[in-house]
């Protein structure tokens, strides 16, 4: 590990500990910080209202919309269904240019679509779901460009198989529930990202208050919402998910003990890190605010110093200066500016 010049043990390890005693509170206790994490819990609840919004029978658009919400018990059948869907098709290779340019079209033109292996004896309601959303986003599927289904080889046409592969996860895409209830119109903001501090005392909290005159080392980041996305069998969707349906204690207690347990397992990975890597921080979170200056090594500092624009700026402005000296004299001046004593 880094030592400094004084021979005084690496502050990281300071932060080690720090996270080390952190990670060792019980998920019941973290979740109860969060409870009292005034900018946590509002941040919680601008996606709970922002998801909310989508959950109103008068604010859908569509019948599959409507019926999902009428049936929100059938959405994990929903999913299984559609995990198992096939489709067979009709495709034409197609080149040419894009009108009015001389953008190159290689493409498969869809023809002939259609969703196979639906269960004669699922829900009437899934059924439907699945027929209207397909064809209400059947524009979707009528043309697939091989840039699309891969990055190399672009100009040669694709394999049945490889269009197959594509169109089948793209259709599937647009019938999974979260799709349909929160991305049918207005693409709302499900999710947010809130960084982790760990602070001098040891204590943790979701925005670093400065004035608070403590130090405060970021660890990691927490996403909190729903991924519109994602599938129900998610944990962090089905857990968020539950409690926008049923705001009740159960659900609130599921879920801030959801988010305290991938918090503490963040810090456990970033004590881990620590103690493995020699770098585990970076200049820009010392620009930020979120790590001291004395937890990033000598060599990690010249390394983006060497890359900054700012600083190459002041090597520009001696760069014909050939005596050593004043060379010194320089560096000495932006020392003392860097201190606030000029």
């Amino acid at each position: 590990m880094v030592k400094k010049s004084n021979g005084i043990e690496d502050p990281k390890i300071d932060v080690f500990k720090q996270l080390q005693t952190f990670s060792k509170k019980s998920v019941s206790d973290v979740a109860k910080i969060l409870e009292n994490d005034k900018y946590f819990m509002k941040k919680l609840d601008d996606v709970f209202k922002s998801c909310y919004h989508h959950l109103r029978l008068s604010e859908t658009e569509t019948l599959e919309e409507q019926l999902l919400l009428k049936n929100k018990n059938l959405i994990p059948e929903l999913e299984s269904v559609i995990s198992k869907l096939s489709i067979s098709f009709d495709e034409e290779h197609i080149t040419g240019t894009i009108f009015g340019t001389n953008i190159p079209i290689n493409a498969h033109k869809i023809k002939n679509l259609k969703i196979e292996n639906i269960p004669e004896d699922c829900d009437p309601n899934i059924k439907k779901i699945i027929e209207e959303r397909f064809c209400r986003k059947s524009d979707l599927f009528r043309e697939v460009r091989v840039s699309d289904i891969r990055k190399s080889n672009i100009y040669q046409p694709a394999s049945k198989i490889e269009i197959k592969k594509f169109l089948l996860a793209k259709i599937k895409k647009e019938l999974y529930p979260f799709n349909v209830i929160f991305r049918s119109g207005y693409v709302p903001t499900t999710t947010k990202n809130l960084e982790l501090f760990i602070d001098n005392d040891g204590d943790f909290c979701t925005t670093a208050d400065y004035k608070a005159g403590k130090d405060y080392v970021k660890f990691g980041n927490l996403k909190i919402g729903l991924n519109a996305l994602g599938t129900y069998s998610s944990k962090s969707n089905k857990v968020f998910f539950d409690f926008l349906c049923d705001n009740n204690d159960l659900n609130n207690k599921l879920l801030l003990e959801f988010y305290a347990d991938k918090i503490i397992k963040t810090a456990i990975k970033k004590a881990s890190e620590i103690l493995i890597l020699e770098d585990t921080f970076t200049m820009s979170d010392v620009r930020k605010g979120n790590a001291k200056l004395e937890l990033i090594s000598d060599n990690k500092i010249k390394d983006y110093l060497k890359s900054n624009y700012s600083f190459l700026g002041l090597k520009d402005i001696i760069s014909g200066e050939k005596d050593p000296k004043q060379i010194e004299r320089f560096a000495e001046i932006i020392a003392e500016l860097l201190k606030g004593n000029a």
